[in-house]
């Protein structure tokens, strides 16, 4: 069993099925021997040296007349036995070589495909497709593996990706802070004097300069954001590219 399971699926299979064939037409011969046996000896009990033909002694001829009737019941019974018995061995064989393949080459890699299949749907990652076996289904098992590998990789490639951005708005968020704390401060700067003519021209000029500048600071963030999310969405198309050639451009 060892060399069969192995084998490729189909030559594991053909074989199964010839070794399965070599049982059944050897059960069938001595199904035959044994038939035979049962009615030479039922023929037996009615033989007669005198029924001999003169021109061939070997040759007997018994009249059926004198058979009991349980003899007669039981050699009908052995004479369908003989026609049935090859082929109920037959198809006995092919359902024992269709288990025993099932069992041995496509029981266990469909359970673990199935195992894993399921464990991948309920997003569990942590897990291994180990078979040790050279057919076919051995490598579907080992390129489902590496299916779990690349998918745990980008999984993690993922998560990691979300906690940068996580921590990239956090620091854009705390960088936003300030430069519109600003702006609020110098709003309500301007709303509680500039209607009272409290602030003179000068003070107002330099104020709406100092907002300008953090509106300036405000875009330059903003552009910025949008250059990373650009960058993120580019595709990669890696090629190869000359050493020459690439310190030129940098």
């Amino acid at each position: 069993m060892g060399k069969i399971k192995d084998m490729p699926l189909k030559r594991a299979f053909v074989t199964l099925t010839f070794i399965s064939l070599l049982v059944a037409i050897l059960l069938s011969i001595l199904s035959f021997w044994g038939i035979d046996l049962i009615r030479s000896n039922i023929m037996d009990k009615y033989y007669s040296p005198k029924n001999n033909t003169v021109l061939n002694p070997n040759i007997v001829f018994v009249d059926p007349s004198i058979f009991s009737q349980t003899d007669q019941t039981l050699l009908k019974v052995v004479d369908y036995l003989k026609l049935a018995f090859p082929l109920l061995f037959s198809i006995l064989s092919i359902i024992a070589a269709s288990y025993i393949f099932y069992n041995i080459k496509l029981k266990k890699p469909l359970a673990l495909l199935k195992t894993g299949a399921k464990k991948i749907s309920d997003n569990n990652l942590d897990f291994t497709i180990d078979l040790k076996s050279k057919d076919e289904m051995g490598d579907l098992c080992s390129s489902f593996e590496t299916m779990r590998k690349e998918l745990l990789n980008n999984n993690v490639k993922m998560w990691r990706l979300m906690e940068e951005r996580k921590r990239l708005n956090a620091a854009f968020a705390h960088d936003l802070r300030t430069p519109i704390t600003v702006l609020k401060g110098y709003t309500d700067v301007l709303e509680s004097y500039v209607p009272m003519g409290k602030i003179s021209q000068e003070k107002m000029i330099s104020t709406i300069s100092l907002m300008s500048d953090n509106v300036v600071r405000l875009e330059k963030y903003v552009d910025s954001m949008n250059s990373i999310q650009k960058l993120e969405d580019t595709d990669i198309n890696p090629a190869e590219v000359k050493t020459s050639d690439f310190y030129s451009k940098t």
